[in-house]
């Protein structure tokens, strides 16, 4: 499918900006047709009860402290912009329906699903793309690691439209190189970091992130989130099916939230 747009593009640092076009004659893929992972015999949902070692030292993904027992369940099993099928290997939608490759051998363009919403019920936009960037640069989440890997090998993340990002690497790529390392992006919710109340480097980050969001934890895609934490409880973390929406029948995502009533 081709289609040209012209819509609002984004600087870095902002959500709004000039217009910007798509290039002509790309050509948009997709993959609808993958087989369904897992066996059709699996039954769908359900609750998944688990537990932790120890008390986590913090909710947040990203920061010192960030590696704990609750990272895989929100950031790192999320969905990301495509998968690879575990079986033919080939790339499937994820929170992108379709994604383009631009002749710059640095660019991939990705129309969004826009039926997808974070577990707050908020929709999912490419302006949470734009965010990530910006929040994954901000000296503010003291993490050098990504600091360093989103500038020196992710190169920029531009609005199209609130469903259109283009997407670059800081270096040149071949195409199954770049949809591993561009099509792996996972977005942060740009409404939940939103205007904060001390942003004296005006970067847009809380310039006391590690501390306020220490325990306040992020809307996530789905399968799993957040929901209330005693810490007088002796009680397991518990997966239910309620959370965010990512509608496609691919990869079969869960939409869970889970319940983590902590001792």
């Amino acid at each position: 499918m081709k289609k040209l747009i012209l819509a609002t593009s984004v600087s870095l640092f902002s959500l709004s900006g000039w217009a910007a076009e798509l290039p002509e004659n790309l050509n948009w893929q997709t993959n609808w047709d993958a087989p369904k992972i897992g066996s059709p015999d699996a039954k769908r949902g359900g609750t998944l009860r688990t537990h932790l070692q120890s008390f986590p030292q913090t909710l947040r993904t990203v920061g010192p402290d960030s590696n704990s027992g609750l990272r895989s369940y929100f950031l790192d099993e999320m969905p990301s912009l495509v998968k690879r099928h575990p079986d033919t290997l080939e790339w499937i939608p994820d929170l992108a329906n379709e994604w383009a490759f631009s002749d710059d051998n640095k660019t991939i363009y990705f129309k969004l699903n826009p039926e997808a919403t974070w577990s707050d019920g908020e929709p999912m936009t490419a302006d949470d793309f734009v965010f990530m960037m910006q929040f994954y640069r901000s000296k503010d989440i003291v993490a050098p690691w990504y600091n360093d890997y989103y500038t020196n090998t992710i190169g920029s993340v531009e609005k199209i439209d609130a469903h259109t990002v283009a997407i670059s690497s800081a270096v040149e790529k071949n195409q199954e190189e770049l949809m591993y390392t561009l099509g792996s992006l996972i977005p942060r919710p740009a409404h939940f970091y939103a205007n904060p109340r001390k942003d004296e480097n005006q970067d847009g980050i809380a310039d006391d992130y590690v501390r306020r969001y220490n325990f306040k934890a992020e809307p996530t895609m789905g399968p799993m989130s957040w929901a209330v934490c005693k810490k007088d409880a002796d009680l397991p973390l518990i997966m239910s099916t309620i959370g965010g929406v990512i509608p496609t029948p691919i990869t079969k995502i869960a939409t869970m939230l889970s319940v983590f009533e902590c001792a």
